[in-house]
This record gives C-alpha cells, sequence and structure tokens, in this order.
C-alpha cells in the first residue's frame, strides 16, 4: 500500500462509512495532535491514517517479503468540562462501531488484492486499540502490518 493509495482508501472509507466527516494523512504523532487542535467537535468523526512505515524481511540472500506497518485513527474531538461517565463511554461506543467497519473493509480490500498484490495481510496483526485524549480526541487505533 503507497501513501497514495492509503490517501484514496481513507477517503473511500470516509465516503462509504456514515459518521465519518472528514479523512486526512498525517506521519506521526506530533503531525497528528497539531492537525486534531484545528479541527471542532461539529466535524465528528474523523478517519486518520498514517503513513506506512516499510521493510524488508530477509529469510536469505534469494527470498525476501516487503513489510508494512500502518494505522488507521477514528476519532471524535471530546469536550471534557461537562462530560458525564455515560457519555465517555458513548464516546467509546460510537468510534468503535466506525474502527470495525474500517477493518472489515480493510480485509476485504486486501483480500480483493485492491493494494500492492505483493503484500498480504497478516491476520494476526490486525488490532483496534483505544486511544485515549490525543489532540483532545478519544477514539480507536485500527493497526496493522501487511506482508
Amino acid at each position: 500500500m503507497s501513501p497514495k493509495e492509503l490517501r484514496e482508501f481513507i477517503h473511500e472509507l470516509k465516503t462509504e462509512i456514515k459518521g465519518i466527516n472528514r479523512a486526512w494523512l498525517v506521519i506521526d504523532d506530533s503531525q497528528l495532535v497539531n492537525t486534531l487542535e484545528q479541527r471542532e467537535k461539529v466535524d465528528n468523526a474523523y478517519i486518520i491514517g498514517v503513513l506506512p512505515s516499510y521493510g524488508t524481511r530477509v529469510k536469505h540472500n534469494d527470498a525476501y517479503k516487503r513489510t508494512l506497518i500502518s494505522q488507521i485513527l477514528i476519532l471524535e474531538k471530546t469536550d471534557y468540562s461537562e462530560l458525564t461517565e455515560d457519555e465517555f463511554i458513548d464516546v467509546f461506543e460510537r468510534t468503535y462501531q466506525l474502527a470495525k467497519k474500517v477493518a472489515d473493509k480493510l480485509v476485504e480490500k486486501i483480500s480483493e488484492n485492491c493494494f500492492s498484490p505483493e503484500l498480504m495481510l497478516e491476520i494476526d496483526d490486525l488490532d483496534i486499540v483505544p486511544v485515549w485524549k490525543k489532540g483532545q480526541c478519544n477514539g480507536w487505533s485500527v493497526e496493522f502490518s501487511l506482508e
């Protein structure tokens, strides 16, 4: 999955999954926090792709695999000033439902060879991890690696 393929995929997800209103790519955590601080609560929910890290797994001189590690974040801006415990859990419930759809769509697209055909999704390496108070946002990170 190239950076361009990831960007196209993120925007496709925004269009296909109801409830996602903004989509963009970032390089790292500092850029993520900077962009999140510029967003408003009315823009919820966000889908953010993190540019992949690329590597190579070498078994011996003539056998190697390309690898890729990335994540897709589903976040909502959260106002903590009057947030009840129920409202806090509701944020995670809404974004979890979106994150599950993203993970399902990722598996579907990779199994259909929609991205770089030499990369295969390692199912053991697909996780949905909670994100708390990152740039005043909460939600989930869909973390994945391809080989």
